[in-house]
């Protein structure tokens, strides 16, 4: 069973975590599809590096979804009467 107060989609503990995360593997993200627009396969060969690309986009994506989802949900939690939560 899974701890009720962390929901299923989140990436970090807090906020800022999340940011943090989001941030290094966005990074990482333009870094593999400079890559990949060079055409510098590397050890991995081109196919690799279009995946790990990919991959570290989607992550990079999620992170900070996930962190802006809990920033949001925990300053409902503080003020229950803001619009649009």
């Amino acid at each position: 069973m899974a701890d009720a107060k962390r929901p299923w989609w989140q990436m970090g503990n807090t906020p800022t975590w999340g940011f943090v995360f989001g941030g290094v593997w966005t990074f990482l993200a333009v870094l593999r599809w400079g890559n990949v627009a060079v055409g510098d396969s590397g050890f991995l060969g081109m196919t690799a590096q279009v995946i790990v690309a990919v991959l570290s986009t989607l992550l990079g994506g999620f992170s900070l979804v996930s962190a802006v989802r809990l920033r949001r949900l925990r300053r409902a939690e503080r003020d229950p009467a803001t619009p649009g939560n």
